[in-house]
């Protein structure tokens, strides 16, 4: 094969492979125009056909000036010979007005002489690479971001385990400004930590191998809560941990963006909502589940070997103050009660409203029955009262009705029933009354 057959055959294996190659192939000369592309990049560009771009420079076929200038800049430091050979990544324009992530590859070619002769571009399209960092760098840096309850924010690069980047709250700067590694970091908070059943587990597992092991398999995400020892100057007292672990997309290390984040606004709000829950919104009193709820808690805890006292209470007559006087003046009877009632017992005592007109109270740790009957008596004077209303005077009585807990047995359930067939028992003896459960006589 002589020179001439053996430069068409290189020419004709060429242009075919301009024509089925998946890769972003361009060839220029010394004036920067395009002299041959593959189909590939012609297309990736919108272009129907590889020939609208031969004879033209970037300039022609781009209007944004700072791309232009950016190639411009690119192939000029290949052709002045700073750079031999050219590795870069650039976000070109489409005709349609979208944009393509291109990694280029750029060198001199020179004839046989040695004589720069053009520009060679091999490139590749890393468009999803770079759609999926964008939105990585987004995450990770929402993950980042330090809110309100934020007390240390980080991204970890559990490839390298290097903290990448780091953020404190400033009343705790002064323990965490001289932690460089994530070991020293994790130690601090395996310090300051109870530990529970559940956060040891997950503190002693927060190490690299087990962090990228979680991440193989396909867990993303992890949090926890841990109480921590007191804290000088600080009211913490409880930190939640939120790791989420992300893959780059261009680097292919596993990253993890984490928080700790103090718990103590969150526990009080929601302490606040569980005490709003609790409440009956006219009196104030424990509502009917309420009740029930802190009555069993206590009996079958703190209140299981001492002798308690089960109150029902019952507006006489409540049927006909609301015929008679209406229900705004039914209201304020049902207010009356419930602040008699509270003023009668013990603060510590349970008191709630469990219906229309129904009250209950458990009397906690009562010395002996003479004491419970000495404060039913006393209850039942309590509850006899007059409200003036622009109708006229409301005559108020209360009947109650008691059942005794000694110390086992017993269940809430049972002594809600016996209190309450007492109470009927003293509105059958002519209201106005107390009587005691049968087997508490």
């Amino acid at each position: 094969m002589n020179a001439t057959e053996h430069l068409k055959l290189i020419n004709t294996a060429f242009q075919e492979l301009l024509q089925i190659t998946p890769e972003f192939v361009s060839v220029k000369n010394m004036d920067l125009e395009f002299v041959d592309v593959s189909n590939s990049f012609a297309s990736i560009l919108g272009f129907e056909d590889r020939s609208m771009i031969l004879g033209k420079t970037v300039t022609d076929l781009f209007d944004d000036k700072i791309t232009c200038n950016h190639l411009y800049a690119r192939d000029m430091l290949v052709i002045e010979g700073s750079h031999h050979k050219e590795a870069y990544e650039e976000l070109l324009p489409t005709l349609k007005g979208g944009q393509v992530y291109i990694s280029f590859i750029k060198f001199l070619a020179r004839d046989e002489n040695g004589k720069p002769i053009g520009i060679v571009s091999l490139g590749h399209n890393k468009t999803k690479e770079y759609k999926e960092k964008l939105s990585f760098n987004s995450e990770i840096q929402s993950l980042f971001a330090m809110g309100p309850n934020t007390l240390v924010s980080m991204i970890v690069d559990l490839t390298t385990w290097r903290i990448m980047d780091s953020n404190y709250r400033n009343d705790i700067h002064r323990f965490c400004y001289a932690l460089t590694t994530v070991d020293d970091f994790l130690k601090l908070a395996n310090s300051i930590s109870i530990p529970d059943h559940q956060s040891k587990r997950y503190l002693d597992a927060l190490d690299q191998n087990s962090l990228i092991n979680f991440y193989n398999e396909g867990k993303r995400e992890i949090t926890f809560d841990f109480p921590v020892k007191e804290i000088p100057d600080s009211d913490i007292f409880m930190i939640r941990f939120k790791g989420r672990i992300l893959m780059d997309p261009l680097s292919n290390h596993i990253m993890m963006g984490i928080k700790f984040s103090d718990m103590n606004a969150e526990r009080k709000a929601n302490d606040q909502l569980r005490k709003a829950a609790e409440r009956d919104s006219m009196t104030g009193l424990l509502n009917h589940e309420a009740t029930l709820d802190h009555i069993n808690d206590y009996l079958t805890h703190e209140g299981c070997d001492v002798i308690s006292a089960i109150f029902m209470i019952d507006a006489d007559n409540f049927k006909g103050v609301n015929d008679s006087y209406g229900h705004q003046v039914g209201d304020k009877v049902l207010i009356n009660i419930a602040n008699i009632i509270k003023q009668t017992f013990r603060s510590n005592d349970i008191v709630g409203r469990v219906g229309g007109d129904e009250f209950m109270v458990l009397m906690k740790d009562c010395t002996s029955l003479d004491v419970v009957d000495g404060k039913a008596e006393e209850l039942v004077e309590a509850l006899h009262f007059s409200l003036v209303d622009d109708k006229g005077s409301v005559n108020v009585t209360c009947s109650v009705g008691v059942s005794m807990y000694n110390g086992g047995g017993k269940i809430t359930d049972q002594l809600y029933y016996e209190a309450d067939a007492a109470l009927y028992k003293a509105k059958a003896s002519g209201k106005h009354a107390f009587a005691f459960a049968d087997d508490n006589n």
